[in-house]
């Protein structure tokens, strides 16, 4: 979770955290306007690494489209990423923090490295404490601590993310999948078009039973709170920035929406406008094939709008 009130420089922009520890304006958990309320979830792309206006990520965006239609003119679209969560730590802070806000509907940005622990979110916090030292105006030493940092955290990850340490980690946190048929031919084909050489590629993840067992544990607590509280569930994934990988994704794509749909939750497909309009062309940084730029987020609301709106998740 974000910290109340906190203010300065991260990952790469300016950040502001509200009252209530999320990155968005002041909002009150009684919901004294009345409106349509939605909770966006999700990891750095949702929170918004490398971009500073918050009014450009796609829950914003999403707010400022929703009241063209009559029945959502009054909406509010509140931003709860945290960088470096995956699915389940996702599902956490809807169920501590996000549910007291009363959503009724929650989207969840699924990145396609959230069934796992991928984050160097930690490793980055710590290593702040340094770089308040006058040493640290020099380059150099901005340029020493920076490939330190990317050394530690490349061994931290090749550890960790081994399916081994992942299954022993999140033992008590995986859920039974080996009797879906339909799931295992989609994780079969996917392990059969992977590129050899691709070890630490994210992708093996999601050819790995404890990860998909990781996701379907995350959704199943999230289809017994959406029950509960009476909230509508999107489920978002962003698809890969990578045109040499457009298949593999879609395969993902094809998992997530299989396990989305199992527990009753809507997913939009984000593939085809993504395609269309370039994938590198929608990265946020040239040598980044995850976290999509003012454009990618453009489209992602204008697909929740659309989608929102057809399917009558409006007037819920």
């Amino acid at each position: 979770m974000l910290t109340p009130y906190a203010a300065g420089r991260g990952w790469d922009t300016d950040i502001v955290v509200n009252s209530h520890g999320f990155r968005d304006r002041e909002f009150t958990e009684s919901n004294e306007d009345h409106a349509l309320r939605v909770v966006a979830l999700g990891d750095s792309i949702t929170f918004g690494s490398r971009i500073a206006d918050p009014d450009v990520l796609y829950p914003k965006r999403l707010e400022h489209l929703l009241p063209r239609h009559r029945i959502s003119r009054n909406a509010q679209v509140l931003n709860f990423g945290v960088t470096g969560y995956d699915v389940l730590n996702d599902v956490e802070l809807l169920r501590v923090r996000a549910l007291k806000f009363h959503p009724d509907i929650v989207v969840i940005g699924l990145c396609v490295n959230d069934i796992g622990y991928s984050s160097t979110a930690m490793t980055y916090v710590t290593a702040q404490r340094y770089v308040g030292h006058p040493i640290f105006r020099l380059r150099v030493a901005q340029f020493v601590l920076s490939s330190v940092l990317r050394f530690v955290t490349s061994s931290q990850s090749r550890e960790d993310e081994t399916v081994q340490a992942f299954q022993r980690i999140n033992r008590s946190h995986i859920a039974p999948v080996e009797d879906d048929a339909e799931l295992l031919d989609a994780m079969n084909r996917l392990a059969k078009e992977r590129p050899a050489g691709h070890e630490q590629d994210v992708l093996r993840w999601w050819t790995e039973l404890p990860r998909i067992g990781f996701l379907e544990y995350a959704f199943r607590k999230l289809r017994d709170l959406g029950r509960e509280s009476g909230f509508a569930v999107v489920v978002a994934p962003v698809p890969l920035l990578d045109d040499t990988r457009v298949y593999q994704w879609r395969i993902v794509n094809e998992i997530i929406g299989h396990e989305s749909r199992k527990f009753g939750f809507h997913v939009i497909d984000l593939s085809g406008p993504f395609e269309a309009a370039g994938l590198r062309r929608l990265r946020n940084h040239p040598a980044d094939f995850i976290h999509p730029g003012p454009k990618g987020h453009a489209i992602i609301a204008q697909t929740l709008d659309e989608y929102l709106y057809s399917a009558g998740l409006l007037a819920h």
